[in-house]
């Protein structure tokens, strides 16, 4: 009865451990985000191809598309595209935005455009590092759960237990 007491004990201590890890992911995750700062970019060039997206900028140059209000084929820089009618955005990830032309006037030719991204900061790095810590810590203690929970069954078979 004592050993059931001391799992019980170590079973609540691991999953108020577990709760506060998966709260603190929770709440620094959006912090990646928070902490970036709106900056411009402008004419910046693309190639996309109709109804296909394209990240706009190279390796995340710019993450966390925000807006492309102005946009022209950069071979006439007097015919702007419409958002919406010719093109349209996702904001998109760390690794960069996405553009999807939608008009096949543009098909495969160079189009300049100005907007608005969030860029990287060092806070939004030290979130980001702290967030992983965290799932690394988190992976760690479901290992001793599993770890425990086997103590557990080995501990109901063993022979001349009362």
């Amino acid at each position: 009865m004592a050993d059931m007491s001391k799992m019980q004990v170590s079973a609540v201590a691991v999953i108020a451990l577990a709760v506060v890890v998966l709260m603190g992911i929770a709440i620094v995750g959006e912090y990646s985000i928070l902490f970036r700062t709106n900056t411009v970019v402008s004419n910046a060039t693309i190639t996309p191809l109709n109804d296909t997206g394209v990240r706009f900028g190279t390796s995340g140059q710019y993450p966390f598309l925000q807006t492309l209000p102005t946009c022209f084929n950069a071979s006439n820089t007097s015919e702007f595209l419409t958002v919406n009618t010719d093109y349209f955005i996702a904001e998109g990830d760390a690794t960069g935005g996405v553009f999807v032309l939608t008009n096949s006037q543009y098909n495969n030719s160079a189009i300049n455009c100005t907007g608005t991204y969030l860029a990287d900061t060092t806070l939004q790095g030290h979130a980001d590092n702290f967030s992983t810590g965290l799932a690394i810590f988190g992976t760690f203690m479901a290992v001793v759960v599993l770890a425990i929970v086997g103590k557990i069954i080995i501990g109901l078979f063993k022979k001349g237990k009362n």
